[in-house]
């Protein structure tokens, strides 16, 4: 049986009981009252009508009685009949039986009131009249089971109110109470409780829900310190597992140096088995050539409660011997006494060996590696002198050759602007670009030589980078309007003022332009500079010459900067092997670029054209 009905059975059988109660108790008195009121009633108005009867009664006016009789009837519904006889038993009223008697139907249950008509104590005859209190009395029984079914009504409709109340107030909270309390069971504490009101239910709920955190609490502390066992337990598995299998041996000992516990590495280093060794002292590995200071150190380390390392020459149970590295320490207990000691020891006879090996090796390497330093400097001294002998004498040959050239150069001049034949000036002509051409590649080689001897110094005064593009394409620009060639100059804005030597970027730009202009037919050279990076204190440029010329192919770009004739560049095939001077002028632009902390490269598209850059740091104005 649900709580509901525990509450509301009984609650049903009271109000059943009090319905019948209310029925027994009051229902029947109350009409048996009403009944004896209504005859009450009945006697008084019949009196009154005897007294109105004396007078007609001692007069025999028997007419009129019966006309006050009959009107009597006909106002009163509920009497039946009413009879009137005289002292000497002759009926007065009604005066015949036949005109009444024969139509009288008498009711089931009647009331019967006899009445004496009396005057001045004188009995004048009997009044009697028949009474059908049944309409009447059904009437008020009627009333009073209408009352009866309104309470019965009232209290069924308060119980199916209750019943609501039970179960919105009571039963649903202990059901959901019940449901939490089942996935409780299942560690389920994420189920939803009713609301706790101020009522013993939601006490009932507050002391669940206090519960229930309590037990997840528990659980969780449960389940904590269950994961923290099996990790320990696990941790144990694994450290015994890592002692059992360690390719080192250990050996534990009691404090009076009594072996408890040896691994299998020492099993399989020493030859012995565990049996042998458990309870014995570890001086049966003792061979006598380790040094008895060691062990004095070993135990007076010990005895001071630190870690001891050292090597030990052991034997074996054949008598062969052997060197460990030990590692010996104590082992504390929680109140800082020593139980135990471990010993971990690695067998190091390999490794010694192959250490005096590798020493061995290592000493004849460095007396190798010493012995090629010497010749490697050696040589190196001697390439330096050669290279210094070597640019001397280019310096020196350039610096012979530039006057007779001058000379010869000059003469041409003079001879020009006399009176010749038109092959004559044509031939002159050529002399004079050939002698300008020679005359460059002398500059080129003294700079070469002067960069490589270290004697090239770079100046450093104010810059003005677009005038200094303009003054490039100025100097290629008879060139390129010889073949109808677009000269193009673009210069970005830079945020600061330069220092720097405007020369020495002429030539170097100058190379890359004058290669551009003489080697493209047709189309465009373009002459740009950009910033690529900016410091604090200065800036990296980047200066480059587009030309829409032949072209380069990849494999041949590689050595392009070299001193070695470009035999893969279209200009050296076109000139016929003057690729020297176009070698020389990229190897004076590499080195000025270098000189700048700078780089050089190429960028091409054969059938397209190429891009020739390199980039210079300048230094900003007053910094």
């Amino acid at each position: 049986m649900t709580l509901r009905w525990k509450l509301l059975l009984p609650l049903l059988v009271a109000s059943l009981l009090m319905v019948a109660a209310l029925h027994r108790l009051w229902l029947t008195p109350a009409l048996e009252r009403i009944e004896t009121t209504e005859v009450e009633s009945v006697r008084r108005h019949l009196d009154s009508v005897a007294e109105g009867l004396v007078p007609l009664v001692m007069s025999m006016q028997l007419d009129v009685i019966r006309e006050n009789l009959d009107s009597v009837l006909a106002k009163n519904p509920d009497w039946v009949s009413l009879t009137l006889k005289d002292l000497q038993g002759r009926q007065l009223y009604p005066p015949r039986l036949d005109d009444r008697g024969a139509a009288i139907r008498l009711p089931q249950d009647p009331r019967q009131v006899t009445l004496d008509v009396r005057y001045l104590g004188r009995n004048l005859g009997h009044l009697h009249a028949v009474i059908d209190l049944g309409p009447h009395m059904e009437s008020q029984r009627q009333g009073y089971l209408r009352i009866n079914l309104l309470v019965l009504t009232m209290l069924l409709g308060a119980m199916a109110m209750l019943w609501i109340v039970v179960d919105r107030a009571i039963h649903r909270p202990l059901r959901r109470l019940s449901a939490a309390a089942a996935t409780l069971a299942r560690h389920d504490y994420a189920t939803p409780l009713p609301e706790a009101g101020r009522d013993e239910v939601g006490s009932l709920v507050r002391s669940f829900a206090s519960m229930r955190e309590e037990i997840q609490a528990r659980h969780r502390e449960l389940t904590r310190e269950i994961e923290e066992k099996r990790l320990a337990e696990a941790s144990l598995r694994q450290l015994s597992q890592v002692v059992e299998q360690s390719p080192e041996s250990i050996i534990i000992t009691d404090r009076d140096a009594h072996i408890e516990y040896v691994n299998e590495a020492f099993l399989r280093c020493t030859g012995y088995g565990r049996e042998e060794v458990i309870g014995f002292n570890p001086r049966l590995l003792k061979s006598g050539q380790t040094p008895s200071e060691t062990f004095v150190s070993l135990w007076a380390t010990l005895t001071r409660g630190e870690t001891w390392q050292g090597e030990f020459i052991n034997r074996r149970k054949d008598g062969s011997t052997y060197v460990d590295f030990a590692q010996v320490l104590p082992l504390r207990q929680p109140d800082g006494q020593i139980s135990h000691y471990v010993a971990v020891l690695e067998n190091i006879t390999e490794k010694k060996r192959m250490a005096e090996e590798l020493d061995r090796h290592r000493q004849h390497l460095q007396e190798m590696v010493a012995q090629r330093t010497a010749e490697l400097t050696a040589a190196r001294r001697e390439a330096e002198a050669a290279n210094l002998a070597k640019s001397a004498f280019l310096a020196n040959l350039g610096h012979t050759l530039q006057a007779p050239l001058g000379h010869v150069l000059g003469q041409t001049q003079l001879l020009r602007q006399t009176a010749l034949t038109t092959r004559q000036a044509e031939q002159l002509d050529k002399l004079l670009d050939t002698g300008k051409h020679m005359e460059g590649l002398l500059n080129d080689l003294l700079d070469m030589s002067n960069i490589d001897a270290g004697r090239l110094q770079l100046e450093s005064v104010p810059l003005h980078l677009p005038t200094l593009l303009e003054q490039v394409a100025t100097a290629i620009r008879p060139m390129a309007l010889a073949k109808n060639l677009r000269l193009d100059v673009a210069c970005e804005e830079f945020p600061a003022d330069y220092l720097g030597d405007p020369a020495r970027l002429r030539q170097a730009l100058g190379n890359y332009a004058a290669n551009a202009a003489k080697y493209t037919d047709r189309g465009t050279v373009s002459l740009r500079a950009q910033l690529l990076e900016d410091g604090m204190d200065d800036s990296l440029i980047r200066f480059e010459v587009v030309d829409t010329g032949p072209g380069i192919l990849p494999e041949h770009r590689s050595g392009i900067f070299s001193l070695q004739e470009p035999t893969g560049h279209p200009a050296w095939q076109r000139t016929q092997g003057d690729g020297l001077g176009l070698a020389l002028g990229l190897a004076v632009t590499q080195r000025l670029a270098g000189l700048m902390e700078g780089k050089v490269g190429v960028e091409s598209t054969p059938g397209v054209g190429s891009t020739f850059w390199f980039t210079a740091r300048l230094k900003k104005a007053g910094r």
